[in-house]
């Protein structure tokens, strides 16, 4: 394999495997350390993110914690002689307002403590502002931790609240419960851990809940953040995991963790490209080493190819043009290398090889025209002997118009015949002459009758002059003649591809398969005294201009008797005519 290669094509494959190695090696060794890099990220993520959400929870539990230090305390207190089903008095409700102060200072979160008596539809919280509202109390008392809007300051944000029913109720009706104790906080307690979680680390974490929405710290990027928690709400979240999500063509390592007290997601975030970029300048500074050595492997492939490789090239195709006979060629390429000599010395070896070729194809030339002047010289003493076959007849006859007729249609021949100044004719011409012959075959058999149907575009077509008139002759003679019932004769003309078929068909008596092979070796045979003349002449005319696709071959004819069937190259013909053309 290698041996048939050129050193061109050696020297691309030697530097290519020099510098495939390379390649591969330094990409296995970034494509590891990138690995190493990204899993030790990850892993420090986590971790991180894991003890935040650790004490994140803590600090939440404490406060839904503080609601059961609350029972406790109520249970110590008595309203009116400890029936909290009447009215509650004042005093009562300076005790317990005091204690929800106490308890509220105690909590690391700023937070607002609750304590609702459905049966007295009565409130004391350590807001001043709120009013018992049963309607709102009964949507919102359920388990677990609740989130709601609220507005502050003219301020929206989220509100989480935790409920605490005394005693249980069964019936969902929060007017049979005792008293609920509320503690709820508000986002700034959460946006505030963030900013502490943050101020630590160059991370930018937030809050992340699908039906909710987005809890971020005072300086997150608003834009990313939302278009991180688009591409969240795509997927299917566990309890906690690591994604690589991308945004605005960034790619950014996301690690998240499911909050057991309130089920939001803390979502920290790191652009991949602030923590790879080290690697990342190193790989770049390698590949660019790798693409300047490239470079100048290129350069000098180029001058070796310039240089050497496509002079070599052109004597080659130059020694194969010799080959294939076209002894004009000659190599003619601007170079001062030492490949000059050669390419003269190829020149001068091609023009001695021209000049002894022209001499003997010129004596192949004139041989092979006059062998086609033979063969086309041979039909006319072959239809003359017919006419006058006929002419003879006719006068026994007495037929005299039939003798004007054929006198005339002979002098329409010999005039047509006796054009030497080409071999060739226009398909329309040889079909008006046709039309001659048959018309004087129509005096001498009444019963005959024929059609000529050739497409127009195919009339100007050039074949060699005399072509059709054996094979229409042959039809009359050998094949309707003989059968009493016969006299019909059709020419037509149809295209196959880059070949054009005229057909010549009759319904007289044919010839079987064994008769058709016989005549088909004659015909591809050499002429035999058995052999006539005419029909043999028509193939090899056609061989002879045409080469091997074109000929003439015999089947069976649609109308019971033989079709004979001429084939000629279309693209030969149209050449011929341009070429006509152009002599005009």
């Amino acid at each position: 394999m290698l041996q048939k290669m050129s050193i061109f094509t050696k020297i691309i494959i030697l530097i290519a495997v020099l510098l495939l190695p390379v390649l591969l090696l330094y990409a296995r060794s970034n494509f590891v350390s990138v690995n190493v890099v990204e899993q030790t990220l990850k892993n420090a993520n986590r971790e991180q993110l894991s003890f935040f959400v650790s004490q994140f929870d803590a600090a939440i539990q404490r406060l839904s914690a503080s609601t059961t230090f609350l029972n406790r305390e109520l249970n110590g207190l008595s309203v009116t002689d400890g029936d909290l089903s009447n009215p509650i008095s004042d005093s009562f409700r300076d005790k317990l307002k005091m204690k929800l102060e106490t308890q509220k200072l105690f909590a690391s979160w700023d937070n607002e403590l609750s304590v609702f008596f459905p049966r007295q539809n009565d409130i004391v919280s350590t807001n001043p502002s709120l009013g018992y509202d049963e309607t709102y109390l009964q949507y919102s008392v359920k388990p677990n931790w609740q989130v709601d809007h609220v507005t502050v300051n003219q301020y929206n944000e989220y509100a989480f609240a935790y409920y605490e029913v005394y005693p249980f109720i069964t019936s969902g009706q929060v007017k049979d419960a005792q008293y609920i104790i509320r503690i709820r906080f508000y986002e700034r307690n959460i946006r505030n851990a963030l900013n502490q979680f943050k101020a630590s680390s160059i991370r930018d974490p937030f809050l992340f809940h699908p039906d909710y929405g987005v809890i971020g710290s005072s300086s997150m990027n608003a834009a990313t953040t939302e278009e991180l928690a688009r591409n969240l709400r795509q997927q299917r979240l566990a309890s906690s995991g690591i994604s690589e999500l991308t945004v605005n063509n960034n790619k950014y390592l996301v690690t998240y963790i499911q909050s057991k007290q309130l089920g939001w997601y803390v979502v920290d975030y790191v652009p991949l490209e602030n923590i790879l970029t080290p690697i990342t300048t190193s790989r770049n500074y390698f590949y660019s080493c790798v693409a300047v050595l490239i470079l100048l492997s290129t350069l000098a492939m180029f001058l070796l190819y310039r240089h050497v490789q496509v002079p070599i090239r052109e004597l080659v195709h130059g020694v194969r043009r010799i080959e294939k006979g076209q002894y004009s060629s000659r190599i003619r390429l601007n170079t001062s290398s030492e490949f000059i000599y050669l390419f003269n010395s190829f020149n001068r070896m091609a023009a001695q090889i021209e000049n002894l070729i022209e001499t003997v194809l010129t004596e192949q030339i004139r041989s092979r025209e006059a062998t086609l002047k033979q063969l086309q010289s041979q039909i006319n003493p072959h239809f003359l002997f017919n006419c006058l076959a006929f002419m003879m007849s006719m006068a026994k006859q007495q037929n005299y118009s039939a003798i004007l007729s054929m006198a005339y249609s002979l002098s329409k021949y010999y005039r047509y015949t006796t054009r030497s100044e080409t071999s060739f004719c226009g398909l329309r011409d040889e079909l008006a002459f046709i039309k001659h012959y048959l018309d004087i075959q129509q005096m001498r058999m009444d019963r005959v009758c024929y059609e000529i149907d050739v497409p127009e575009c195919y009339l100007d077509l050039q074949i060699p002059r005399l072509l059709l008139q054996p094979l229409v002759e042959n039809a009359l003679i050998h094949g309707i003649e003989p059968e009493v019932n016969a006299g019909y004769l059709r020419i037509a003309g149809a295209q196959n591809g880059k070949m054009i078929s005229i057909t010549v068909d009759d319904d007289g008596q044919g010839m079987d398969e064994q008769e058709r092979d016989m005549l088909m070796k004659r015909l591809n045979g050499p002429l035999t005294e058995e052999m006539g003349c005419g029909v043999w002449n028509v193939n090899q005319r056609l061989r002879h201009q045409f080469g091997k696709e074109a000929g003439l071959h015999y089947e069976v004819s649609p109308y019971g008797g033989t079709r004979a069937v001429i084939v000629l190259p279309l693209q030969q013909q149209q050449t011929k005519k341009e070429r006509r053309a152009a002599d005009v």
